[in-house]
């Protein structure tokens, strides 16, 4: 099956499998589709945590205080906030919210799946210069 995350297979092996297998459960499972979004949009943030010494890493190391600690913001390309904070909400109601209470449907895994393509598009390729050093090599 030909994916739309291809561009994640060499540099972030890990995080490409995540993203792939959200995307195979679109349809008969989008509320894993959307969880597992989460789940590789947190992969791709702990990795730049982990990797660009200019990020201060906040007290609380959850996703949210992660990805509003503030030199994690001033390095994103305008609007790309936007898909991040998308895919932290909306996987956040698909790990803890009732089915019946917050219904996950396949639009939202579409939408999902969407967010996390620029997001993870937009952070490889909008990480500092100096973080570029560390692709080729990187074993995530």
């Amino acid at each position: 099956m030909i994916s739309n995350y291809s561009f994640l297979a060499t540099e972030w092996k890990s995080i490409h499998k995540s993203a792939v297998e959200a995307e195979q459960s679109t349809h008969t499972a989008p509320r894993s589709c959307v969880f597992l979004c989460r789940y590789a949009l947190e992969q791709v943030v702990n990795w730049l945590y982990d990797n660009d010494d200019y990020l201060r890493r906040p007290y609380r190391d959850n996703l949210a205080s992660l990805i509003h600690e503030q030199t994690f913001k001033d390095n994103l390309a305008p609007g790309l906030f936007d898909s991040v904070h998308f895919l932290w909400k909306t996987g956040n109601v698909a790990a803890h919210a009732d089915d019946k209470a917050k219904p996950i449907t396949v639009r939202t895994a579409v939408i999902s799946l969407k967010h996390l393509h620029t997001s993870s598009h937009g952070l490889q390729n909008t990480t500092p210069i100096l973080l570029r050093k560390y692709l080729p090599s990187m074993k995530v």
